[in-house]
């Protein structure tokens, strides 16, 4: 107890310890705001995006230990710090879904196929995956090893079935339900070629448009602040920028439609980013936002920290569609965790 220790100490935890709690409350609030406000309009914010999340929840932590040597109320405080950076900061959604009939099960999975076919089982740990899940439907990003020719013919009837297909460049579009229309949009940008594969699914009763996609990664942008942060801030915003170009782009497109949509792939921006932002001005909604429950993370567990720290995949649907239900899978066979969404079509959704 505080009573007990040497006056000097006594004297620097009665002062240390509340302003430590103070300003880790200041800096939790902080970051939320600049998450909340969109965090590419600070170069700053936009790194943070991307840190693993234990970088902001062990501050508060020792903070919680550390108060208990400066009394109860500081207690609570640091408890309640820690609880909004669990929540708030962290983007925990608790949501019990919305109703409706005919459920269409869909999946999107960046399979990242050229690390898989590196390991034993790797391809056979995402055809496992998928089947597990047996979605309606089923879209694949970094899937160039699963065109036709490419992979065993016996292998491919177990990954599809009976669904149809379209194939192209490092998409794969699945579905149980017909497809036709399909196609290659452009997202490209500073003259480097980039594409979107979309086909129209005739859903019984109504088509819809089906889009997946495929963003820059931020990889090198990251790593470039992390080496070096005076020269690596412009490659930083440079690749927001590219991603934001490439947002803007598929927006217009979508923009054009006239059905229900559904966009689904790796956009490499978790769901605060002003690059998800741009796609949800169009008027879908993030599935796992609506009916998820959890953190809903899909990336990270490839790296030495062995778990999943970002959502960065994401499942987006027009107001047509009613979200029942939305979940990412397991980690076997990825750098990725798919994302599974349990959509009605019924009617326009609240």
């Amino acid at each position: 107890m505080i009573e007990q220790a040497p006056d000097g100490i006594g004297w620097l935890i009665r002062r240390v310890v509340p302003l430590a709690v103070v300003l880790g409350i200041l800096a939790a609030l902080l970051l939320a705001w600049g998450f909340r406000n969109g965090p590419e309009r600070h170069w700053l914010f936009s790194v943070l995006e991307y840190a693993p999340y234990p970088v902001f929840l062990l501050p508060f932590l020792v903070l919680v230990a550390a108060a208990f040597l400066a009394g109860r109320v500081w207690v609570l405080l640091a408890l309640a710090g820690l609880i909004f950076v669990a929540t708030e900061v962290m983007d925990l959604e608790i949501h019990m879904g919305e109703s409706g009939s005919n459920r269409i099960r869909v999946l999107t999975f960046n399979v990242k196929d050229y690390l898989a076919r590196r390991e034993p089982f790797g391809l056979a740990d995402i055809a496992n995956e998928i089947a597990r899940h047996d979605p309606d439907i089923f879209v694949l990003q970094d899937a160039r090893s699963f065109q036709q020719g490419v992979i065993d013919p016996t292998f491919a009837r177990g990954l599809f079935g009976d669904r149809e297909t379209y194939k192209f460049g490092q998409y794969v579009i699945a579905s149980r339900f017909p497809l036709h229309d399909c196609r290659n949009g452009w997202i490209s940008f500073r003259d480097e070629p980039h594409t979107y594969a979309t086909c129209v699914v005739s859903i019984p009763g109504k088509d819809i448009t089906l889009v997946t996609t495929h963003f820059m990664t931020p990889r090198s942008g990251l790593a470039a602040t992390r080496f070096n942060p005076i020269r690596g801030m412009q490659e930083w915003k440079d690749n927001v920028s590219d991603r934001m170009t490439q947002a803007r782009l598929l927006a217009a497109d979508l923009h054009a439609l006239n059905r229900p949509v559904i966009v689904a792939g790796d956009l490499n921006s978790p769901t605060a980013s002003l690059v998800v932002r741009t796609l949800l001005d169009t008027g879908l909604r993030d599935a796992f936002s609506v009916a998820g429950l959890g953190y809903g993370y899909t990336w990270g567990h490839s790296l030495r920290f062995r778990f999943s720290f970002l959502r960065i995949d994401h499942i987006l649907v027009s107001r047509e569609f009613r979200v029942a239900r939305s979940f990412v899978g397991h980690a076997a066979g990825s750098a990725h965790r798919p994302v599974i969404a349990d959509l009605y079509l019924s009617g326009e959704a609240r």
